[in-house]
């Protein structure tokens, strides 16, 4: 649990956040308009071929792993260290296999992601208002955790691992590792898997609906969360499988993703001062 008080620069920057996300909500009819009403195009795969992707991701990650145990004895006896190189490992592993896939040309992933003609400026835009119209919902729920922590309802909310492996991070090096993973490694890989992947797949099964709802909560439970994150890490992933289906531009999650994680840290490293 933090114990530390919660610095000034970090009230006044996600009480900026917490305001342009309320008006990002007021004005969201104006600045988000659904370029592709129609959404993403299901992913018409067999579960034989589903299945297939499936072993390839497991089988990616423990070589990945496999890989990272073998240069665990070059890196800094740091325990933090060794968890960047096994999370770096992890996520390279999964674009790897997306990658092989593209290249081959095999039936084991989508072929045509949703790719949008709309300009990358476009597609940034439209992610950080998505990002902006989810602050105040995660907001609201820390504010709700919070009062039930002082009634006694709830125990007190222990701090995710990696948000203390960051805050008490020995090395600027470090910090460098994992924000890149945090800002360009990770959005890509995770959302070619869940948005990319999952999803489509889901919803040629299941109403579009359903699909989102169920591709977000496999979404939060990878992250492995606590009760307390579980809801946050929910809407997340609902969040971004909406910018999805209202883009079809799968750069918007990916940049969507990317913004909320370098928010994350932006906090953390100002938590540090």
């Amino acid at each position: 649990m933090l114990t530390e008080p919660i610095q000034p620069l970090v009230i006044v920057y996600t009480a900026s956040i917490g305001a342009l996300g309320i008006v990002a909500l007021i004005y969201q009819r104006t600045w988000l308009q659904p370029n592709h009403p129609s959404g993403v195009a299901p992913w018409q795969a067999s579960w034989i071929h589903f299945g297939l992707f499936l072993w390839l991701i497991f089988t990616s990650i423990l070589l990945a792993q496999s890989l990272a145990n073998l240069f665990q004895d070059l890196m800094p006896s740091d325990s933090t260290w060794q968890m960047a190189l096994l999370g770096t490992c992890t996520h390279l592993s999964l674009l790897a296999v997306f990658l092989v896939n593209a290249l081959l040309k095999t039936p084991l992933t989508p072929q045509n992601f949703g790719q949008s003609t709309q300009p990358i400026a476009k597609a940034f835009k439209s992610a950080l208002v998505h990002f902006l119209r989810l602050i105040p919902l995660l907001y609201l729920w820390g504010l709700c955790l919070s009062v039930l922590e002082k009634q006694g309802v709830l125990p007190p909310v222990e701090m995710q691992p990696m948000v203390q492996i960051i805050l008490e991070a020995p090395s600027p090096w470090l910090l460098i590792v994992f924000g890149i993973l945090a800002v360009f490694i990770a959005p890509v890989s995770e959302e070619l898997l869940f948005r990319g992947a999952l999803y489509p797949f889901l919803k040629a099964r299941l109403s579009p609906k359903v699909a989102l709802g169920l591709s977000a909560l496999i979404f939060a439970a990878f992250h492995f969360p606590t009760l307390a994150y579980a809801l946050p890490l929910f809407l997340l992933g609902l969040a971004l499988g909406h910018s999805y289906e209202s883009t079809n531009d799968l750069r918007v999650p990916i940049l969507f993703h990317a913004v909320f994680n370098l928010n994350t840290l932006i906090i953390i490293l100002l938590q540090r001062q």
